[in-house]
């Protein structure tokens, strides 16, 4: 694959995350993306899986801390609990990485605003995944409005 591909790491297998995976096929499918990890947080379920992507050439982690470690994506997917999402947003970025985190952020605007002057002190991005709202039809909406 080409090296000007955004490659993504999806933090899970399971639930949401799959949303994530396929998020980052369409973008393969496209040729401006590829998945490059991901970590796998309870193996027991997605024995398959993981060998399926390990052929794929897909770097399978067993926690974060391995993955930033490792380091190689330009993005981090983190499609887990509510309760991580300001904890491993923060990590991500700290270490070196854009972040893609779902809905909702946080239980608490403290924890919002910690995040933004992390990503102002370490300048990554870091997008919270509200469905269509950096569509291209929103975005025209909203200059429109």
């Amino acid at each position: 694959m080409s090296d000007d591909r955004v490659k993504f790491a999806v933090v899970g297998l399971g639930g949401f995350a799959k949303s994530h995976l396929a998020g980052v096929a369409s973008v393969e499918e496209a040729g401006i993306g590829e998945l490059d990890a991901v970590v796998c947080i309870d193996p027991e379920n997605h024995v398959e899986t993981r060998v399926e992507l390990r052929s794929q050439g897909v770097r399978v982690f067993d926690d974060v801390g391995s993955l930033l470690e490792a380091g190689g994506m330009d993005v981090v997917t983190l499609p887990i609990g509510i309760h991580d999402h300001v904890r491993l947003s923060t990590k991500c970025m700290e270490a070196g990485y854009h972040v893609l985190v779902e809905k909702p952020l946080c239980g608490a605007v403290q924890d919002a605003n910690d995040l933004i002057d992390v990503r102002d002190r370490t300048g990554k991005t870091i997008l919270i995944g509200y469905q269509h709202l950096y569509s291209q039809t929103i975005q025209e909406l909203k200059a429109r409005v």
